[in-house]
């Protein structure tokens, strides 16, 4: 008799967790620049997210290349773990799928509690088109690896103790990349690569009044022209002007916005960036070494993408999708796109749009029919200093918790607690008296829970 209660009990018990599980599948929308209009059924790859009471793994499609007519997707899969006293931490692991081979190969991938170091270490993939290949370097992943001619070679050079572990940027021929020394710590190294692919490092590289790499947040860098650079040191909304004397970067200037730019680059001497939901761009003034007056350019959505060399900008908004050129300085094409759905990132690979599209999505209640539908977007801007936004939806009058935790579990803030009617909804959240670290935030809505990672930089 016993037997059978604990039977029925575990029965029950399954049936309730497989109540609370709600799995989304998709696929890529993939869109070409020049068509007259987007073909719905030409779609690519396929990813799976699935959301539960206690958490979440997702399946995101982090940036998409191609080398050597060889394509190839970086996708990232996410699991939201335990962030308070039980349970696996959360963590990540992002693959290189090659299209031409038809593989999946495991190339980065960690605990995100790794990140309390004091550090800026970031999940995020950064690569680097170079003529050697495409660079990849994921500083809480692991050692980059050089892609190049469809062969991955580790930029981990065991003799001497050293790895590269984050890209900078790129000068004239050769690379700027943040190494670290398992003796001695990180420095920046100005390198390139052998005939066998090997990582050679030409030179150290400082930065006038910077102690060490990590210290500040994470650095970007592009030419103006042969000594003048434009870096970012952190996620304030400050650029600044650096001129390279053999081996350092002295400042020269300081370009100041109203707000952190979310994204930015330099092409054909003109610096273009995202400020107040409008792509901006300004020329820059070679004879007293200033940016012009700014000029907007576009309007601009939430969801956006860019390709890797930063020459083309797509945007949705007011139910359009635009593509536009940043080289030739004008828009390629207009789409009609109804941005309703669940995706966050667009992925760029001239001539290519791809945006996540929800292809079925599946659930059961044991009580009543699924008719509710809840959704946490990712906050914007992240990283952010000290201010963001964090959007969530509601289909049904319910009563809504959001709040705010640190890596340890310890609840920081507390956004929502109250019952909301139907909607889309806002809600900013204020880092100021917060240190520089990763956080999550959680929504809670009856059954239903839902947890995003965002990173305060300062």
């Amino acid at each position: 008799m016993k037997t059978k209660a604990l039977m029925l009990f575990l029965f029950i018990l399954c049936l309730t967790i497989y109540s609370q599980q709600k799995v989304y599948e998709g696929s890529l929308l993939r869109i070409n620049f020049y068509q007259s209009a987007i073909d719905t059924n030409n779609r690519v790859e396929h990813w799976k997210s699935i959301t539960t009471s206690t958490g979440y793994t997702e399946e995101t499609f982090e940036n998409v290349f191609t080398e050597n007519n060889r394509q190839y997707f970086l996708k990232k899969i996410s699991n939201s773990g335990s962030y308070v006293s039980y349970g696996p931490p959360p963590s990540f692991q992002t693959k290189l799928i090659s299209v031409t081979r038809d593989i999946e190969l495991p190339i980065f991938g960690a605990y995100y509690p790794e990140c309390g170091t004091g550090e800026y270490l970031s999940d995020k993939t950064q690569i680097l088109h170079s003529n050697s290949g495409f660079i990849l370097t994921n500083n809480l992943g692991g050692p980059g690896y050089l892609i190049s001619s469809d062969s991955l070679y580790s930029l981990n050079d065991q003799a001497n103790s050293l790895r590269a572990i984050q890209i900078v940027g790129k000068i004239n021929d050769d690379f700027l990349l943040t190494i670290h020394d398992f003796n001695y710590g990180n420095f920046y190294g100005l390198v390139n690569f052998d005939r066998q692919h090997n990582l050679v490092i030409k030179k150290k590289v400082h930065f006038s009044g910077m102690q060490s790499p990590f210290s500040i947040a994470p650095l970007k860098c592009y030419m103006l022209d042969d000594s003048l650079f434009i870096i970012s040191f952190d996620w304030s909304n400050k650029l600044y002007i650096d001129r390279l004397n053999d081996t350092t970067f002295v400042k020269v200037d300081s370009v100041i916005f109203t707000s952190q730019p979310g994204f930015w680059t330099v092409q054909n001497n003109y610096l273009y960036y995202v400020e107040e939901k409008n792509l901006v761009r300004r020329h820059f003034n070679k004879n007293n070494l200033s940016f012009d007056a700014k000029e907007i350019i576009l309007s601009i959505g939430t969801n956006n993408g860019n390709d890797i060399d930063c020459k083309f900008f797509v945007t949705t908004n007011n139910n359009s999708l635009y593509i536009y050129s940043l080289g030739q300085n004008k828009l390629i094409n207009k789409f009609y796109y109804s941005t309703s759905g669940r995706f966050s990132n667009i992925l760029v690979d001239s001539p290519y749009v791809y945006i996540p599209v929800i292809d079925k999505t599946t659930g059961v209640n044991l009580t009543k029919s699924i008719t509710r539908d809840y959704h946490l977007s990712q906050n914007y801007p992240n990283p952010f200093n000290p201010t963001t936004t964090i959007s969530y939806q509601l289909s049904a009058f319910s009563r809504v918790k959001l709040k705010v935790y640190n890596m340890l579990g310890r609840e920081v803030a507390t956004l929502v607690n109250e019952e909301k009617a139907p909607g889309n909804y806002e809600v900013k959240f204020d880092g100021s008296n917060l240190s520089s670290g990763v956080y999550f935030y959680r929504m809670q809505v009856g059954n239903f829970t839902q947890t995003k990672k965002f990173v305060l930089l300062k």
